[in-house]
């Protein structure tokens, strides 16, 4: 399982794409900081800061016409947005 794992991490997620919503984003940082075990502040902004400038993490801006979506989603299957 560890070699599995190890090969995935070495050759496999390099090559990946993520997209993340700059709202998520923020709550990286809030979460890091000022909840739960509360790492360093500026050890949370780095971590925030290595997110912004890795390429292969997509960042999105949320717009009202994503939230509408989101919210008629949530209403019609029930699960929290």
């Amino acid at each position: 399982m560890h070699e599995k794992a190890r090969d995935f991490f070495m050759n496999v997620f390099p090559k990946l794409k993520m997209y993340m919503s700059m709202y998520q984003l923020v709550e990286i940082y809030h979460v890091l900081a000022f909840r739960g075990a509360k790492v360093p502040r500026s050890y949370a902004k780095s971590i925030v800061k290595a997110i912004m400038e890795d390429g292969n993490i997509i960042k999105v801006a949320v717009t009202l016409d994503h939230i509408e979506e989101a919210v008629r989603e949530s209403v019609e299957s029930g699960i929290h947005v």
